[in-house]
């Protein structure tokens, strides 16, 4: 199960056409309103500027690559491994039309967060199958029902009592 996600061209493009300019604006406007002597109210409009510029580099760059064995997320600037047996519970969110998918993972509750800007509702549906199917899961009822997460660890312990996950 190698398999490889990451932004369409269409909204790589939509971020380039939107966003971009927006970045050129906050920093025009900050350093104008910084030389009129409004220094703080100038550094907030660079600050979201270079967010936004950080923002757009991740969306540009970040790709998801999964195996048998972990799921990695890479961007520009740094790359994430979660290995897959680690995977405690996939919790499900959403904000103004998209739908987010938080993997955690570990001891510590650690956690990363694929967007539905960047793949597709119906493949992070598919990712959450194959966490479930990796850790032996497959065709499982999910757990708790009727929630907006799914305990990896409390589905293990209802299919094996006998032995103690997490």
């Amino acid at each position: 199960m190698d398999k490889s996600f990451q932004a369409s061209w269409g909204s790589r493009l939509c971020v380039l056409l939107f966003v971009a300019p927006c970045v050129g604006l906050f920093f025009w406007v900050g350093f104008e309103i910084a030389s009129r002597q409004n220094i703080l109210v100038g550094l907030i409009f660079v600050l979201v500027a270079v967010f936004l510029s950080i923002w757009i580099a991740f969306m540009l760059t970040m790709r998801i690559d999964m195996s048998d064995d972990s799921i990695v997320r890479t961007w520009l600037l740094g790359r994430k491994v979660v290995p897959i047996h680690d995977i405690t519970t996939l919790r499900w969110g959403g904000a103004r039309g998209q739908t987010i998918l938080s993997i955690v993972y570990g001891k510590s509750r650690r956690f990363i967060t694929i967007s539905s800007i960047v793949v597709s509702r119906e493949k992070l549906l598919g990712i959450q199958k194959d966490v479930l199917a990796a850790r032996g899961l497959e065709g499982e009822v999910l757990w708790p029902p009727m929630a907006a997460y799914v305990d990896i660890d409390k589905m293990l312990e209802r299919k094996h009592p006998e032995t103690k996950f997490g």
